[in-house]
């Protein structure tokens, strides 16, 4: 699944072949927040994420794409989530973390790790709108600028002026391997391009997850690289959807729309309803042996109560 593809079938359900009312931008931008819409109210995302703690430092950032922590260790031990108004002792203890505290995008650990522990979260995740945009200034006399995306790198392509030439960046490369090592190396040239990652992507957010698209002009002007599409293939015709009634609420064609939005509404609660059934069982659950019989070896039937 491809945005591409969703903008397809978006134009043809609004019967809108061409750009004459829906710009691909603007159409883009909008199954971008329905994606994202999606992945927060579901909670159909996960992901985690690793680093190693500091002596004495008590607060870490989340990465900028967490929505809600699922889980955490450290040093491989499992931590206990506590109400952060719970831990601040008046002098804070010093040891192995026992438990962790969010609060606003930071996670707190309690005792305060002695050392460097690896520290690893597990989160529901919120599809970033975008990962990078990139556009040339036109310095040095450049006519044109244009950036493509392959299956296997980044192309940057100048025509005209002193910085005339190509420029690839292999995503095998350890140096360009992730969305914010890409991006600083594009400004690093100091050939008129100027990257950024989009806020609440993760800057270890792989390049070879960018989408392919062929060579677009970024000569003065803001173009947006988007990863591919997160949610698995069956959102597709959700993803839709969202887009068709809200372009249609644009257009004020409310009365077409209403009909669009009553059925992704449905769909989505029904789809928020499973997620949060699957979530409220992913907690610690009871074993037992289900029929056993009473004769010796019995296994009987393993069931796993929530």
């Amino acid at each position: 699944m491809k945005w591409s593809d969703i903008i397809t079938q978006v134009r043809d359900r609004l019967q809108e072949e061409s750009e004459t009312f829906f710009s691909n931008d603007r159409l883009l931008d909008i199954a971008r927040r329905v994606q994202m819409e999606i992945a927060t109210v579901a909670e159909c995302l996960e992901s985690s994420c690793a680093w190693v703690t500091t002596a004495d430092i008590i607060e870490y950032d989340l990465p900028p794409d967490c929505l809600n922590m699922q889980a955490a260790t450290c040093d491989a031990y499992p931590l206990n989530q506590v109400d952060f108004r719970r831990v601040h002792a008046k002098t804070y203890p010093v040891g192995q973390p026992a438990c962790y505290y969010i609060f606003g995008n930071r996670i707190g650990l309690y005792p305060a790790p002695s050392g460097p522990l690896s520290l690893k979260v597990w989160y529901s995740q919120r599809p970033p709108l975008g990962a990078m945009t990139i556009t040339h200034s036109g310095v040095s006399g450049a006519t044109s600028a244009t950036v493509e995306v392959q299956d296997n790198a980044l192309v940057l392509v100048i025509a005209g002026g002193a910085y005339a030439g190509v420029n690839t960046f292999q995503f095998s490369d350890a140096n360009y391997s992730t969305v914010g090592k890409l991006a600083a190396a594009i400004t690093a040239l100091n050939k008129g391009w100027i990257a950024s990652r989009v806020a609440g992507c993760s800057e270890d957010e792989p390049a070879s997850n960018l989408e392919i698209a062929g060579a677009a002009s970024a000569y003065q002007k803001t173009l947006t690289l988007d990863c591919s599409i997160k949610l698995p293939e069956q959102f597709q015709f959700l993803i839709e959807l969202g887009t068709i009634y809200r372009a249609l609420w644009k257009d004020t064609e409310y009365e077409a729309g209403e009909a669009y939005r009553r059925e992704y509404v449905d769909r989505l609660e029904a789809l928020r309803r499973l997620y949060a059934r699957r979530n409220s069982r992913s907690g610690t659950r009871q074993l037992r042996d289900a029929y056993r019989s009473s004769s010796p070896g019995s296994a009987g039937i393993r069931v796993f109560i929530p």
